[in-house]
């Protein structure tokens, strides 16, 4: 007969430990399973779409830190020092993939007016 609360102490029991080494040489395993069948993230189909998926996700979450209206500060390639200006169009384009963040300067710097490829971003101002 066991006495009472013989199992609940769990440090008196041995862990099975296994290297990484030995864990992928055996054949016996979830992993190798997965492996000789393609799943999961040794799908390299499903591995390419799963890093577009993120990636397209994170360009959405750095997207939605930007609201029209806000007070920004963006360094300018050929200006020198960072120039502020407000936020004036977040959204997607028809001329170009992902998230354009369009940025009014409180000086008149920039390429532009807020027109690109004949397209007028919404709330661009003429300088």
């Amino acid at each position: 007969s066991t006495s009472a609360g013989e199992y609940e102490d769990v440090s008196k029991v041995e862990k099975f430990e296994l290297t990484e080494d030995e864990y992928t040489k055996r054949t016996d395993t979830v992993r190798a399973f997965k492996e000789r069948n393609k799943l999961g993230r040794f799908n390299p189909e499903n591995q390419a779409k799963m890093i577009e998926e993120a990636a397209k996700k994170e360009v959405e979450g750095q997207a939605a830190c930007f609201k029209v209206g806000d007070r920004c500060q963006a360094t300018l390639p050929g200006h020198g020092e960072p120039k502020r200006g407000t936020v004036r169009y977040v959204s997607k384009t028809q001329f170009q993939t992902g998230y354009w963040v369009g940025v009014q300067y409180d000086e008149p710097v920039g390429k532009h007016n807020g027109s690109v490829e004949v397209q007028r971003l919404r709330a661009a101002r003429n300088r």
